[in-house]
């Protein structure tokens, strides 16, 4: 009975043994790559480069655009996907208010008009009997007075009907310039206003795509001007895209583009540096994708 007992813990001592050396060879056959977290940043290729995470944006930066005023949507013209040119309209905010008013202000000018038109005429008719010692003096100054205050409610009249004019032109939103609209996030009857947290749309020139990228503070000394550079779409590092130096902005910032990491440091600053795509990308890469940069030294 004492034997039996000694076999079986030697057997179960065995037997863990076993397992453990079984585990140990898998590991070390895993590929460190393909084990890492979808989201981390993939390590340098040498050192001679230093590693930021990049964001793809419209060349130019996108642009935010936004109600210049507060109202109820009544018509969006803007489709995703579609070229626009500067001027063209994109949305339409409810004007049938200030439509009315810029009506009313039109037909004071009209009467501001008529009134200056009948004294300038009386006006006129005044002198002229004055001249022949018709009319006293005391008749021709009143007119020419009535007709200088005449004159003045047209100027004010016709400036009330610009400002009507211009601010029934901010209801209709217009690109501010030539690009591709990205992202519409408003619909008819839906009420906007300037300071609204998402923008109403989001247009970009894709003509050329930059990339901005976030370099680490402690890297932002070695950055130059004139560096080139190269960036990989997160599941391709086969498929390299070359960039062109474009400028570094001299401000460091929060960080804001993370990679995903469970040790990423996100209470840091980065140095923003902007570069652009030498040419079409071996891959479709689209407005917001993230990228692995790498800079040269």
């Amino acid at each position: 009975m004492f034997f039996l007992r000694r076999l079986s813990l030697h057997l179960a001592l065995a037997g863990f043994v076993g397992i453990g050396l079984l585990l140990h060879t898998l590991r070390s056959s895993v590929d460190p790559a393909a084990s890492a977290p979808a989201g981390a940043t993939v390590a340098a290729p040498d050192a001679d480069r230093i590693a930021g995470n990049g964001l793809v944006e419209a060349r130019g930066e996108n642009i935010s655009v936004a109600a210049p005023e507060a109202g109820l949507v009544v018509e969006v013209t803007a489709r995703v996907g579609a070229a626009v040119r500067a001027g063209e309209p994109l949305f339409r905010l409810e004007s049938a208010e200030l439509a009315a008013e810029a009506a009313a202000a039109t037909a004071r000018v009209e009467a501001a008009r008529a009134t200056l038109s009948r004294t300038e005429g009386e006006l006129a008719r005044s002198r002229a009997l004055n001249e022949r010692g018709a009319a006293p003096d005391a008749d021709t100054e009143r007119l020419a007075l009535q007709a200088g205050e005449a004159r003045a409610f047209l100027i004010v009249a016709e400036r009330e009907v610009a400002v009507r004019a211009a601010r029934l032109e901010r209801r209709t939103v217009r690109a501010p310039a030539d690009g591709v609209v990205l992202r519409v996030d408003v619909l008819p009857g839906e009420y906007v206003a300037p300071a609204a947290a998402t923008p109403a749309l989001l247009l970009g020139d894709l003509e050329r795509l930059r990339v901005r990228v976030e370099v680490d503070e402690q890297f932002a000394p070695l950055i130059r001007a004139g560096a080139g550079a190269v960036a990989f779409a997160r599941g391709f590092p086969d498929r390299p895209v070359a960039l062109v130096f474009v400028r570094v902005e001299p401000a460091l910032v929060p960080k804001r583009n993370l990679a995903g990491d469970a040790a990423e440091r996100i209470d840091t600053r980065v140095l923003p540096v902007v570069f652009e795509l030498t040419g079409p990308p071996p891959l479709p890469l689209y407005v917001g994708q993230r990228l692995d940069v790498f800079i040269e030294r």
